[in-house]
């Protein structure tokens, strides 16, 4: 796991009694992290963006894939 050097900024949820605004230096340096975590995941950020989507999509139509796959087999079946 990948230690976090002690110079990088932490991020938190919450105002602590503050006020909730956000400064232009930490909106700068929240847009640079977040541009840099993008270059970094590159291409399989998108391919496991797209996995986890296509297993959600399957895994809440469970019966209807079950049932599309079980006729495809047993029409591929019948036919050979």
């Amino acid at each position: 796991m990948p230690q976090i050097p002690p110079q990088a900024p932490r991020w938190y949820t919450a105002s602590a009694g503050r006020t909730a605004e956000v400064s232009l230096s930490e909106q700068s340096t929240l847009q640079s992290h977040v541009a840099l975590c993008r270059l970094r995941g590159g291409g399989l950020s998108g391919i496991g963006s797209g996995a986890l989507t296509m297993q959600g999509l399957i895994a809440t139509r469970f019966a209807t894939v079950a049932l599309v796959i079980g006729a495809l087999v047993t029409g591929w079946l019948w036919l050979s």
